[in-house]
């Protein structure tokens, strides 16, 4: 355990419903998430004390160390007795951008210490669960239907070989902010949640995330990149992933998705683009 290198993939939410909102201020949610091929790179290792450095294309937007207040509250809770290591983040992954990067961070570094037998899994889970909506997810190896607060209900197989463009307008949107701006609630989307497997196409015919209208007013941006994206030939579906300000769309081939790419940069050359898969 001197030195270790890990992925901590990104997720999209191929659908998210939003039902009610809850007494302690959460919301109740159903969506269906899975993690894409686009991850940070992790670098962890002993040290004298607890040491977090962020690198990369994204490092320069995180405004809070989620890492450390996670090494906090093990500790607190004597979980972790103490947490001597140097932890280094490449980002790769978009920040306030719906993709989970922060919380995917804090699930792979729970099961670097659980695969070292430094804390035990429901120490793990129950971190999870207080620190942040989405860690929990991570967890998991296969897409899942995510419900409440966030908890996973069952895992499931989605067939699809298509491309998976993101486009992200380099805002950081606060999932907090576009959650209280919402106004818009619904019954949860009828989709086969007992199936086995389901292809991507099925999932999308019949979803959409209903913070859109949300987030849109928060970030216009979001607003031109969808219509660009739904108004492409090359792009069978678009649709904001979480709570924004990343919006994905569904392709074919890198063939298509290469096309897409040089049209938004032509009319958006700011805008950060990225082709990915499910994983």
């Amino acid at each position: 355990m001197t030195f270790e290198k890990i992925q901590s993939h990104a997720k999209i939410n191929l659908f998210l419903d939003v039902l009610s909102k809850r007494q302690d201020g959460y919301h109740e949610i159903y969506s269906l998430i899975s993690k894409i091929d686009l991850h940070d790179d992790i670098e962890i290792e002993k040290s004298n004390s607890l040491e977090i450095i962020f690198e990369g294309q994204f490092s320069s937007m995180i405004k809070s160390n989620a890492i450390e207040q996670l090494f906090k509250y093990l500790f607190k809770k004597n979980y972790l007795t103490d947490f001597p290591f140097k932890i280094k983040v490449l980002k790769n992954i978009p920040v306030g951008a719906g993709l989970g990067g922060g919380s995917s961070n804090l699930a792979s570094l729970l099961m670097y210490l659980i695969k070292n037998k430094l804390v035990n899994e429901d120490q793990c889970l129950k971190a999870a669960r207080e620190l942040g909506s989405d860690i929990e997810f991570f967890f998991e190896t296969k897409p899942s239907f995510i419900i409440g607060k966030g908890l996973v209900d069952r895992s499931i197989e989605i067939i699809s070989e298509k491309q998976i463009l993101l486009v992200y307008p380099f805002i950081d949107l606060s999932t907090e902010a576009v959650f209280s701006n919402n106004k818009s609630f619904v019954k949860k989307s009828d989709i086969n949640e007992n199936a086995l497997s389901l292809q991507l196409e099925q999932i999308l015919d019949v979803t959409s995330n209903n913070l859109e209208d949300s987030s849109i007013n928060l970030c216009s941006q979001i607003k031109l990149a969808l219509d660009f994206l739904r108004n492409h030939k090359n792009c069978q579906f678009a649709r904001m992933t979480g709570s924004g300000s990343c919006v994905f769309a569904v392709i074919d081939n890198e063939i298509k998705a290469s096309k897409v790419i040089q049209d938004i940069h032509s009319k958006y050359p700011d805008w950060w683009t990225k082709t990915t898969k499910l994983i």
